[in-house]
């Protein structure tokens, strides 16, 4: 019965938003910065990310799932779901190999992401992924995404995706970089070449905002900057706020300009302000909810 009222309440925000929402976006762009902490995004040079958190909004305290490891994580930001529900209890976790099988299964096998939930409902749109850690090619079946590439070198990320962007201008990307938990996990999360490693990422940010304006796309572009998880000394996957409390960005139409988001937010809940945004129906299986602090629901003056 609780679950049933939830999805009634939860519907009838949905309708509520959807009906003040002034604007629905004509690209979404996720960008995920694997072992971004806040306090190391503070402590860093980014000009690129703290001009979209200004101008858009930011949580400085959105929690990971748990473990606060990177499997469970990713899979939760694109799908809406935790471990409980996805199956990915731990990075180990493999398509034909791991020990929870998941709640719900697409028409591929796999647990519904955005990605699959695009396919569905909009067969036609254009979605691409870019990214430089090859377990996220096991979680997203290749098939659902119109262009979807592992690259070597955040760099050559940025390019990759730079170019199909500008040229195809899909509905969804995502962009991933696991440069700085490498560096946090070889030298330390806080150290100096753990901020730096943000620095960087923060130009191919730059780059990104760059590109998409000059293609003519920024004013209908939202932009989502999401990590899975923090970092202490060397490592992460405990329950500490350094590893559980994360830095989350939303910026574009239809969303709030220069908001602090207060309430409660997990990084789970990315999914699911995607398919709020995109007037998209949200598989049964996922227990996350929209990002409503965000939305401006009284429009343009």
């Amino acid at each position: 019965m609780k679950r049933i009222w939830l999805c009634i309440v939860l519907t009838i925000c949905i309708s509520s938003i959807l009906n003040s929402q002034p604007i629905t976006p004509s690209h979404v762009i996720l960008i995920g910065i694997d072992g971004m902490l806040g306090e190391g995004l503070r402590a860093s040079k980014t000009p690129a990310i703290d001009s979209l958190a200004k101008a858009g909004c930011i949580s400085w305290k959105t929690r990971s799932v748990m473990p606060s490891v990177s499997a469970p994580n990713w899979s939760a930001i694109l799908s809406g779901a935790g471990p409980e529900q996805t199956g990915v209890t731990n990075n180990a976790w493999t398509f034909g190999k791991h020990s929870l099988e998941p709640t719900e299964r697409d028409q591929t096998g796999y647990f519904p992401t955005v990605f699959s939930v695009l396919k569905i409902q909009m067969p036609e749109a254009k979605t691409c992924m870019f990214y430089d850690w090859d377990w996220l090619g096991q979680y997203i079946n290749n098939s659902l995404v119109t262009k979807m590439e592992l690259l070597t070198g955040y760099q050559n990320v940025t390019n990759s995706a730079l170019a199909y962007i500008t040229a195809e201008k899909p509905l969804f990307s995502f962009i991933y970089y696991g440069h700085p938990d490498e560096v946090g996990h070889e030298k330390g999360f806080m150290t100096e070449e753990y901020k730096q490693s943000l620095n960087d990422i923060d130009k191919e940010v730059g780059k990104i905002v760059k590109a998409v304006k000059k293609a003519g796309m920024f004013e209908k572009t939202v932009f989502i900057i999401v990590t899975d998880h923090g970092g202490v000394d060397k490592s992460h996957g405990g329950e500490t706020p350094a590893e559980m409390e994360i830095p989350w960005i939303i910026e574009g139409p239809g969303m709030r300009k220069g908001k602090v988001l207060t309430k409660p937010n997990d990084n789970m809940n990315t999914a699911m302000t995607i398919i709020l945004m995109l007037n998209l129906t949200p598989p049964e299986s996922w227990v996350a909810r929209p990002v409503f602090e965000a939305f401006d629901l009284q429009g343009p003056e």
